[in-house]
């Protein structure tokens, strides 16, 4: 198995910004001229299988969505517009993001997703009551939106083929996913 992390859409020298360019989904061209499924049909010439990671539910603001869309980023639980999250109660922005994770996992040759959150905890998870007499949060807001999302682009995938794989972290949970007649990891 062969991963490129995070970074990859960041030009050369400011991959330590790569938080930046998240949403931007397009190989950076300085680092891939030739694009990123060169890499991927190399390594499935050598008999590896090509993964790639992406932080799809956040918009980084070298994004051209970022500026674009600023209605599609989340607020917290005080009201405050979310710096990266995108809101996914909003059916645009989710149809945008299952657009996005289709886009890589084809057009990119997938045969893993690495998927995980380098968030800020307190703004993903901040709880107070919002008038409603309910404790609220940006990440209770936006699960089951997630949950859907995440779910409709593999809803025809038969249960058998979602298996465990390990998990990393308490964010993490890594599950063998079936796309276009494939098992695609995925790491979260």
């Amino acid at each position: 198995v062969f991963i490129v992390d995070a970074g990859w859409e960041c030009p050369p020298g400011r991959q330590t910004e790569w938080g930046d360019f998240t949403g931007t989904n397009i190989p950076d061209a300085d680092r891939y001229p030739n694009g990123i499924t060169e890499l991927a049909d190399y390594c499935h010439e050598k008999g590896m299988k090509f993964g790639l990671w992406s932080d799809i539910e956040s918009l980084g603001r070298l994004c051209s969505s970022y500026a674009e869309r600023p209605e599609w980023r989340a607020r917290n639980a005080y009201g405050v517009q979310s710096g990266r999250f995108i809101d996914l109660t909003d059916p645009q922005a989710a149809e945008y993001m299952e657009t996005t994770l289709i886009h890589l996992i084809e057009d990119y040759k997938l045969d893993l997703l690495r998927i995980d959150y380098n968030t800020d905890y307190k703004e993903y998870f901040n709880i107070r009551d919002t008038g409603t007499g309910i404790a609220e949060s940006l990440s209770q807001a936006s699960s089951t939106a997630v949950s859907t999302a995440w779910s409709r682009p593999f809803s025809s995938m038969p249960a058998s083929t979602k298996q465990p794989l390990s998990s990393a972290s308490g964010r993490s949970v890594d599950v063998l996913m079936q796309t276009a007649g494939k098992g695609l990891p995925m790491l979260r």
